[in-house]
């Protein structure tokens, strides 16, 4: 699930990315920014094919591979992930570029490395401020994560907003990547 809210995050971004081209002048061909892969999943068919026709072939291709994707997760993950992308648009733009890098440095992590780190930020995300900077000062997050990606970590939890749990769970216990044991409390409704 986390990794589907990451990869979706990142769809999200590449969205705005392809369709914003900051710096250029717009042609009438343009897509405005502000286009979202929800809007894109509503469209007939032929209004999808005329817009995706603008973008380069591979881009097109990885776009409507992802679109895919997205169209054959369960509906409450897509409802969720929506909710994600809702949340990334309200962020002042500053805020909206500085996650873009960040997700882009992430990119640069290896491989073997990235569930952990996917895992690592989710978990964070559900936490107040205050525990999340217990937990990032501690001895044991120092040890898991290299400079890179705690540095990643710090500025994608200062800058996206936190992640909201649904109702009615229970306190459960969240391990980290090495198997450090915290309690975490979750709402109770």
């Amino acid at each position: 699930m986390t990794r589907t809210l990451t990869l979706f995050v990142l769809l999200l971004l590449s969205v705005n990315l392809t369709f914003a081209s900051p710096g250029k002048e717009k042609r009438e061909s343009s897509v405005p920014p502000h286009l979202t892969l929800e809007r894109l999943n509503r469209m007939t068919p032929e209004e999808r094919e005329q817009l995706l026709s603008r973008m380069p072939r591979q881009r097109r291709l990885n776009f409507e591979d992802r679109l895919e994707r997205f169209r054959s997760l369960p509906e409450p993950v897509r409802e969720r992930l929506r909710l994600e992308y809702n949340n990334f648009q309200q962020l002042p733009p500053e805020k909206q570029d500085t996650v873009r890098k960040l997700f882009r440095r992430f990119s640069d992590i290896p491989e073997e490395r990235r569930a952990d780190v996917r895992r690592e930020l989710a978990r964070l995300r559900k936490m107040s401020p205050e525990r999340r900077s217990k937990i990032m000062e501690s001895p044991e997050f120092q040890a898991d994560f290299n400079e890179m990606e705690r540095e990643l970590l710090a500025g994608l939890t200062a800058n996206l907003p936190p992640v909201e749990l649904p109702p009615a769970r229970q306190a459960n216990p969240v391990v980290s990547p090495r198997g450090h044991r915290s309690q975490q409390p979750l709402p109770v409704q």
